[in-house]
């Protein structure tokens, strides 16, 4: 049988990043918790390499029939605006430099 501990150690600090489902989660914890700082880090089913990404092209915007590409202003570049994906993989293939990317989940495959 097991002893239990003398002492108490005390709560150590973690440092990584959370994943949060949705915005409206990563809300909560950021209002639950104000004095502490999240990450917000998504896993959304259409990535774009903003590498490949032509600036200024709006193909994948205008193909995805439920608008959920946007271009971003300041970078010219294409990205996911909201998770309403509806994987029929339009943009990844009107894209002319292959810079997008739809994961598609097991799930659905």
């Amino acid at each position: 049988m097991s002893t239990p501990p003398t002492e108490k150690t005390p709560p150590q600090k973690v440092a990584g990043k959370l994943k949060f489902a949705s915005e409206r989660e990563a809300a909560f914890v950021a209002r639950e918790t104000p004095n502490r700082q999240t990450t917000r880090e998504f896993d959304v089913p259409v990535v774009v390499d903003e590498a490949k990404c032509i600036t200024g092209c709006h193909i994948c915007v205008e193909s995805c029939p439920v608008d959920c590409l946007a271009i971003d202003l300041q970078k010219g570049k294409s990205h996911m605006k909201f998770d309403e994906c509806w994987y029929c993989l339009a943009c990844e293939a009107d894209c002319p430099t292959n810079a997008i990317t739809v994961k598609i989940p097991y799930l659905i495959r």
